[in-house]
């Protein structure tokens, strides 16, 4: 899926997907969002940009924060992101 007015269908459920974006919080001192394999945890939450691995993912842009594109499915309600 690349990002572009087009329309594009769910790979599960064949909806139309509603392209746009999410966003985080402007104060976000890392400057857009880290991927971590597993479940979440309070101690990747409390240490920031200071918790050790992850990956960068998304964009930060100014004026707007952290954010990542992509297409939402409200049928079976998945994300689909680019970053």
């Amino acid at each position: 899926m690349s990002v572009s007015n087009k329309s594009e269908k769910c790979p599960f459920c064949s909806a139309d997907l509603e392209l746009g974006c999410i966003m985080g919080n402007i104060g976000t001192l890392n400057g857009g969002f880290r991927w971590y394999a597993g479940e979440p945890s309070v101690a990747r939450n409390a240490l920031g940009i200071f918790a050790l691995g992850g990956e960068e993912v998304g964009e930060f842009g100014v004026l707007k924060g952290p954010f990542m594109r992509g297409w939402r499915c409200t049928q079976c309600r998945k994300l689909f992101l680019n970053y």
